[in-house]
């Protein structure tokens, strides 16, 4: 009998933090659903402008009728333009985290003059 309270104060321990977090999980989660199910749907002149997609009547189908030409268009690009990207994200963060550091980390009259 000493140890029913102690599992239930356990259970406690590990449920009621975990209800905010599956909030929040399904909130972070959910915008890329959407943006994954617009991606994959085919353009339609319509409101929405996309074609409804998930039909889960048969797996099969469903798996086919699944667009990937936004994809087949991504993978298309030449390796250089992903290069260039890449090096350009490089060069911002290289720069840009530095120098927002030093506008944090500074006081006095040099800092008006970097902001």
């Amino acid at each position: 009998m000493n140890t029913s309270p102690k599992l239930s104060a356990r259970i406690a321990r590990a449920v009621v933090p975990a209800i905010p977090c599956l909030w929040l999980l399904a909130l972070f989660v959910t915008p890329f659903v959407i943006v994954l199910k617009m991606s994959l749907s085919d353009v339609a002149i319509a409101q929405p402008p996309y074609t409804p997609l998930f039909d889960f009547g048969a797996l099969g189908e469903f798996l086919s009728g699944l667009d990937m030409e936004n994809y087949e268009m991504l993978l298309g690009v030449p390796p250089l333009h992903f290069i260039h990207v890449l090096l350009l994200a490089v060069v911002v963060y290289g720069l840009g985290v530095p120098l927002a550091l030093y506008i944090a980390v500074e006081r006095g009259p040099r800092r008006a003059a970097v902001v």
